[in-house]
């Protein structure tokens, strides 16, 4: 790449790297770091441009990557307000119907019975108002989210005396019926709300420490 550079375009590489020295050292492989140079032009009239450009780009990837809480959304006021939405919204202590939460999110028994189970399902939902889990991945927390849903709807099952291994499922974007994140949770006997199947999102959960695997799958 330099061999092709003269002294000025090597200059503001030089530069473009220093300025983005946490990002460049922390780039997964040499062929990210590959990629990265080569969207530099080699015509350093339109250097500038361009730097700032990939500076711009870098600092927002910095910011994402940095990012490790979905922001706090209210649930829509002109949104149904007598609904199984408005119920997770008062579950949620979300601001949009008057609660205070900030943040995190909540797990609380499903009044539906799961079929196969001796114990009550759970159901978990992000306090922040998330439509389904694609809106998990605009956000740089959507994964610690989706962790964090994973590891408090397994706790409270094990609360409500499951046992073993347990279903985790989400519905799919095209299947939901409530507008609103929700995670089920129930034994791996047990069936409720047409869950496990093979057009949602399903896993078996052994124990807490599979709830980062689980998310990154997801949120793939």
């Amino acid at each position: 790449f330099f061999e092709r550079s003269n002294f000025r375009n090597t200059m503001k590489v030089f530069s473009f790297l220093a300025t983005t020295g946490l990002f460049w050292t922390h780039l997964s492989s040499a062929e990210d770091k590959t990629d990265l140079l080569s969207a530099l032009p080699d015509d350093c009239d339109e250097c500038d441009g361009r730097l700032s450009l990939l500076q711009l780009q870098v600092q927002k990837a910095n910011s994402s990557n940095a990012t490790e809480q979905v922001p706090m959304i209210a649930y829509p006021k002109k949104y149904c307000q007598h609904c199984g939405e408005m119920a997770f919204c008062h579950r949620a202590s979300n601001p949009g119907c008057g609660g205070r939460a900030s943040g995190g999110v909540a797990s609380f028994n499903n009044h539906v019975r799961a079929k196969g189970c001796k114990s009550n399902p759970t159901l978990t939902i992000p306090r922040s108002y998330m439509r389904d889990i694609s809106a998990l991945g605009h956000f740089g927390g959507g994964r610690m989210m989706l962790r964090d849903m994973l590891v408090s709807g397994f706790n409270h099952q094990r609360r409500n005396g499951g046992t073993g291994p347990l279903w985790q499922c989400i519905h799919a974007p095209k299947h939901i019926s409530v507008r609103w994140l929700h995670l089920h949770t129930f034994c791996k006997a047990g069936k409720v709300d047409n869950l496990p199947n093979r057009k949602d999102l399903c896993a078996v959960m052994s124990n807490t420490m599979d709830a980062d695997r689980i998310a990154s799958y997801w949120l793939r």
